[in-house]
């Protein structure tokens, strides 16, 4: 799982949702308020909205997110979520329909722990493959 963490409050400014994907290069961002888990934003759901004759200048961007789409409109709220017990093949079960990509890691309350990606899923696979050879060469 992806830790640490990074969210947006709910009442934040969409503006920072897209900043926090550029700077980072996530492609899902969770959604809390008051330190619970609340929704999800994907950058799908960003490439999704229509910004009529307002260009792309970053400020433009910015201004047009802010007043039109709410994070709190633009959100995602029913999520599938995964406690942070729960085997990892439990994780890929859930991840490999492709309806999203991303599964949070929730304790009790919904406060998030963490986020198991497919890349993640990716990333453990080529490690589970690279064990596997080590132990053969051996």
């Amino acid at each position: 799982m992806s830790v640490p963490v990074y969210t947006v409050h709910v009442d934040q400014p969409t503006s920072a949702v897209r900043r926090m994907m550029r700077e980072h290069r996530f492609h899902h961002v969770p959604v809390v308020s008051e330190g619970v888990l609340v929704g999800m934003v994907s950058a799908s759901d960003l490439l999704h909205l229509r910004f009529g004759d307002f260009g792309v200048q970053e400020r433009f961007l910015d201004t047009v997110l802010d007043k039109r789409y709410p994070i709190r409109e633009l959100m995602v709220r029913d999520l599938v979520t995964i406690g942070p017990t729960e085997p990892i093949v439990r994780a890929a079960e859930l991840l490999s329909d492709g309806r999203f990509h991303a599964l949070p890691v929730v304790s009790e309350g919904r406060r998030i722990k963490g986020l198991v990606t497919s890349t993640d899923l990716v990333r453990f696979l080529v490690h589970l493959a690279a064990v596997a050879e080590a132990e053969g060469a051996g």
